[in-house]
């Protein structure tokens, strides 16, 4: 890690040394500071709201000293989140803000998005307790979620979006998204940066069907390589979208409490049923919009049903 206190250059990928800035700080500001005093601080989890904590905790410092080390140490925790690449994922739940006032469907929502939220928490809690580097984090917001992780350690990020894109089918929840490399700060409740809005922006204005796309822009991004394996292309506008719907024929989802016991042992008849539920949902809506949205899913199922019965012939 370089810091150079007159211009704040960070270099990214490893987290600031806050220990090393405070002792110089200390230093430019002619304040002897013991061992006991100075504490560990890069022990803890180098985030604003740890620095605002740690810093009140001392008080009887130099009051100078505390001022400049919190713009040194604040800038030091931006610069790297800032110059870090996430890759970002921004997921809604189709036909929430319409459905508000149907308490079944409403009611649907919300035990499976309380769900998700409780898994979640206990998985980010574990992995945490393992891991002293950065590795996923999430927030719920009504109906729209992010999930970020570093670009350079994606697979965490893969498995939740696949455990939520299966759990929602099975619920018979739509959800539409898209997923982005960049840069955001995150901390907590507290998400913000190019990134986030980006993926937000992606999410409303192109995914518009039952899917989750990749930003055509990113393609380029070094990260690409290694996660282009979770896409493939949509014939409907040339989009890279996640390929979820091959994972319903996955032995740990047919066995799961998600799927009717007649419907166990048969991917063929699980997903056949789904066509069905969804054709008699279609069949009572009236805007044209919302029926190109069930007539997509409802394709993109029925081609990989005519691929698993050809394979089974």
């Amino acid at each position: 890690m370089e810091i150079s206190l007159s211009k704040n250059t960070i270099i990214a990928n490893q987290k600031p040394d806050l220990q090393k800035i405070l002792e110089t700080t200390a230093k430019e500001c002619s304040t002897t500071l013991t061992t006991e005093e100075l504490g560990d601080i890069n022990s803890k989890d180098n985030s604003l709201a740890m620095l605002q904590v740690w810093i009140k905790e001392r008080k009887p410092f130099d009051p100078k000293l505390l001022k400049e080390f919190k713009r040194r140490a604040s800038s030091a925790i931006l610069g790297h989140l800032r110059n870090n690449e996430y890759l970002i994922a921004n997921i809604d739940i189709l036909g929430f803000k319409d459905k508000i006032n149907e308490s079944s469907f409403t009611q649907n929502c919300i035990e499976f998005m309380s769900y998700v939220s409780s898994v979640w928490a206990t998985s980010m809690q574990e992995i945490e307790n393992m891991l002293e580097t950065e590795f996923l984090t999430y927030n719920i917001v009504n109906d729209a979620i992010f999930l970020i992780c570093p670009a350079n350690n994606p697979t965490q990020l893969f498995e939740e979006l696949r455990n939520f894109t299966l759990g929602a089918f099975a619920r018979d929840i739509l959800v539409r998204g898209a997923i982005t490399i960049g840069s955001c700060y995150y901390e907590r409740n507290l998400f913000y940066g190019e990134g986030i809005v980006r993926a937000y922006e992606l999410q409303e204005k192109w995914a518009k069907y039952p899917r989750i796309i990749f930003d055509n822009e990113r393609k380029n991004n070094k990260y690409w390589d290694g996660i282009k394996q979770y896409f493939i292309e949509d014939s409907v506008d040339n989009r890279f979208i996640y390929n979820w719907i091959p994972m319903i024929n996955n032995t740990s989802f047919l066995k799961s409490e998600l799927v009717p016991i007649k419907f166990k042992n048969s991917t063929v008849s699980y997903i056949k049923n789904k066509i069905r539920v969804l054709e008699k949902e279609r069949d009572k809506k009236n805007e044209g919009e919302v029926i190109k949205k069930y007539n997509y899913l409802l394709y993109q199922l029925q081609e990989y049903l005519h691929k698993l019965l050809n394979n089974h012939s």
